[in-house]
């Protein structure tokens, strides 16, 4: 098992113990740090890895160091972006369209982006 995969193995189970009956438990932070580890792996990996925020102002942005790694300051991490990557995420933003969201999320497993579930 590589280091990402060892990475989402560990996110899986933080997330599982982190979950409610109303959603994820506030400020666990073992599913935090493993999403930090997570997105380092990619980065190890990958070399540039980029944060993506479909929710915020910060939208598509190149990681650069653990600094940038605050609770919810990404939705996925991706290993590349595209033009059409952003032409989603900000066709998203201006129209909350359920089926928007649907191929973003699609678009974003085929690059082999990692969802991030903060708490």
């Amino acid at each position: 098992m590589n280091g990402i995969e060892q990475a989402v193995v560990k996110q899986n189970e933080a997330f599982c113990q982190a979950r409610t009956p109303c959603g994820v438990a506030e400020g666990y932070e073992e599913l935090n740090n493993a999403n930090r580890e997570l997105i380092e792996a990619m980065k190890s990996q990958y070399g540039d890895v980029y944060l993506i925020s479909i929710d915020t102002d910060e939208g598509i942005r190149r990681y650069e160091d653990i600094s940038q790694l605050t609770n919810f300051c990404c939705n996925w991490c991706s290993p590349c972006i595209s033009e059409k990557l952003k032409r989603l995420v900000r066709t998203w933003r201006e129209s909350a369209c359920i089926q928007v969201l649907t191929e973003l999320h699609q678009y974003l497993k085929a690059l082999g982006a990692k969802p991030m579930v903060w708490s």
